[in-house]
């Protein structure tokens, strides 16, 4: 089982706060553009999350005036200017990027990011897989890896169609679009923003509220939304049985029906 009371990375820091494990990227200097031992650790710790019952929700900040510059190009490739040998990109990418936002899209509860200034390549689908991206006024979406010679990574082309369509994927992957808060609120990509100086506390009480809820239902339901946005509504029903069978078999399942009953709020333990 992993030990998620405190843990230095290369960049980054994690550590478990009640029932929120906090990761907070600590990089402000290089606007925290992430290693690819960070990315790779965080590959590997993450997953123990669903091994146990303390972990309720997670929450990823960030430092200083941005959020995250993608991957740490100047740290990780030693070598700019030369060709990789032939599968080095594949194998690298897989086991950072790629790793990281595979592992934090299967998380078994409600992940939050609260994003400022830039959430670049990486940075931006790390901010945008989160089930709630809570967004300053400041911020600055993009995925403009063209512009540096290279294609889009870290499931970027399966995640942005899907939040606001091809047409405006396209902006941003092809020609390298930059989408500030307000246009991304307007298109989708995120719900809404919120002042600057409102960032901190908004993410805070939403990750609270998420964590006090019903953990199972909670992870079920992420889950559900990820399985069910492209498949046939019959399927949808089907895996909504199944899912359903297994929520109504937690505790928290019989104090949200105990509390129902009794016209009170619902204590919920994430069981």
């Amino acid at each position: 089982m992993a030990d998620f009371a405190a843990r230095e990375l290369d960049g980054a820091s994690m550590r478990l706060d009640g029932a929120v494990l906090r990761i907070t990227l600590n990089r402000p200097e290089r606007r925290n553009a992430l290693s690819s031992e960070a990315a790779r650790e965080l590959t590997t710790l993450l997953p123990e999350i669903g091994r146990h019952d303390v972990v309720r929700a997670v929450a990823i900040t960030a430092q200083g005036a941005h959020f995250c510059a993608g991957m740490n190009l100047k740290r990780d490739r030693s070598t700019v200017g030369e060709r990789p040998r032939p599968t080095a990109t594949h194998r690298s990418i897989d086991a950072g990027p790629h790793g990281l936002i595979a592992a934090l899209a299967r998380v078994e509860v409600p992940v939050v990011t609260a994003v400022r200034g830039h959430a670049a390549g990486l940075g931006c689908t790390l901010a945008l897989v989160a089930d709630f991206c809570v967004t300053s006024e400041t911020a600055v979406f993009s995925a403009s890896f063209v512009t540096k010679g290279f294609t889009p990574d870290s499931g970027s082309t399966w995640l942005l169609p899907r939040l606001v369509g091809q047409a405006r994927a396209r902006e941003m992957l092809l020609r390298g679009r930059r989408i500030p808060a307000a246009k991304a609120a307007q298109w989708g990509l995120i719900s809404d923003t919120v002042p600057d100086a409102r960032l901190d506390t908004a993410a805070e009480e939403l990750v609270q509220e998420l964590a006090a809820g019903p953990t199972t239902a909670l992870g079920l339901t992420r889950w559900l939304l990820d399985r069910n946005s492209t498949g046939t509504l019959e399927d949808a029903l089907r895996m909504e049985s199944v899912v359903e069978d297994i929520a109504t078999r937690s505790l928290d399942f019989k104090e949200g029906i105990a509390a129902f009953v009794e016209r009170r709020e619902p204590s919920f333990r994430g069981n």
